[in-house]
């Protein structure tokens, strides 16, 4: 087994201080030559950890199949300094190809109790407030212009590893620790990405609104969260606005001139009024003539009202409208929006709606 070390140098405003500042942190790739440990090589891992105002990246590097419990060993021993590991979809690859790898030697795994942040899997949920389709580290890394010298893909460096072991050639090693160094680089800047949960997952604090009424009337709602995102972004989710830049977000919702309809619940309690096409409770009811009443259905028992209406989710289901019965999306009178007492319950609930903020 061959180990090389380098520090790396990392800016002050570097998105992995952060991280790195509150808890010992171990960050991590691997390289194989396949999928499987039944029938491939782990031949490389690159780790990186901080020390002091520093970050150290060591790369242990096996040579053939008789250096793999070697490279497993020292790995594990150098994890154990660590409280947490990052990694890109290390949980989903990574992790599983080790633990699979310490059962063939019966070594024992000790990671489960760590803390583990999977960028990739951190990222995911937020996907389509990105630029682009992919969520490979490349092209997340193309995201932030970092650069790369690299211009293999891990498949790719299968056959460079095979050659490798044949020939020893110099350049060739070097090709491989360059592509593990330049994950380990890419994988300390994506922290920035970590943001995004944190972001969504945190209280927003309502600013103002704006009721555009050119066009279709729509109000905007703007908010401020005490994280701030790396990328903006703007996207319409099917007339829904939402933006976001650095700590601010906006929330454009499209109003809704009615008649709308509000329905009771315990609709046995009430009388429907064909005439007057609203419901009225039974105690009320018994002083209408029985030809004038009849007994309330789920879709009857309602009351209308003709306003300007607000979409929302989340807030008090007991004065809310609906377009028609079983409509899913409810309607708030806008008379009765309350933007300094209602503004953070409005935004969470249609962040949950849109799979944007855990329920």
């Amino acid at each position: 087994m061959k180990i090389f070390e380098s520090i790396l140098p990392l800016k002050e405003n570097h998105p992995f201080w952060n991280l790195a500042g509150t808890e010992p942190v171990l960050a991590f790739d691997i390289e194989t030559t396949g999928f499987s440990p039944a029938d491939s090589i782990l031949y490389l891992i690159g780790l990186a950890k901080r020390e002091g105002d520093k970050v150290r990246l060591i790369q242990l590097f096996g040579e053939s199949l008789s250096d793999e419990a070697a490279l497993l060993s020292r790995f594990f021993e150098m994890a154990k300094e660590a409280d947490t590991l990052l990694h890109f979809n290390g949980e989903g690859f990574d992790i599983p190809y080790l633990r699979k790898c310490c059962r063939q030697y019966g070594m024992d795994f000790s990671l489960e109790k760590k803390k583990s942040i999977d960028i990739y899997k951190k990222i995911r949920p937020y996907k389509k407030l990105l630029p682009g389709d992919r969520l490979d580290q490349k092209s997340l890394e193309g995201l932030f212009s970092i650069p790369r010298k690299d211009t293999f893909s891990g498949g790719e460096l299968i056959g460079v590893y095979e050659e490798y072991g044949k020939t020893k050639e110099e350049a060739l090693l070097m090709t491989l620790l360059l592509h593990n160094y330049e994950d380990l680089i890419g994988l300390l800047s994506l922290c920035s990405l970590l943001s995004y949960e944190a972001f969504f997952s945190g209280e927003f604090v309502f600013l103002s609104q704006e009721l555009k009424e050119a066009g279709e009337a729509s109000l905007v709602l703007s908010y401020r969260s005490g994280t701030a995102i790396p990328l903006p972004f703007f996207r319409d989710f099917g007339g829904i606005g939402l933006y976001a830049g650095e700590n601010c977000l906006r929330l454009t919702l499209p109003l809704f001139n009615g008649p709308a309809y509000h329905f009771f619940p315990d609709y046995k309690n009430y009388y429907y009024l064909p005439r007057e096409d609203r419901a009225i409770h039974k105690s009320l009811g018994e002083f209408v003539a029985k030809t004038s009443r009849l007994p309330a259905k789920a879709s009857t028992a309602y009351i209308k009202k003709d306003t300007m209406y607000l979409p929302v989710h989340g807030i008090m289901k007991e004065s809310l409208f609906q377009k028609e019965y079983r409509s899913s999306q409810l309607l708030l009178p806008l008379e009765a929006w309350k933007p300094d007492s209602q503004g953070s319950r409005l935004l969470d609930g249609w962040l949950k709606h849109l799979k944007l903020k855990q329920r």
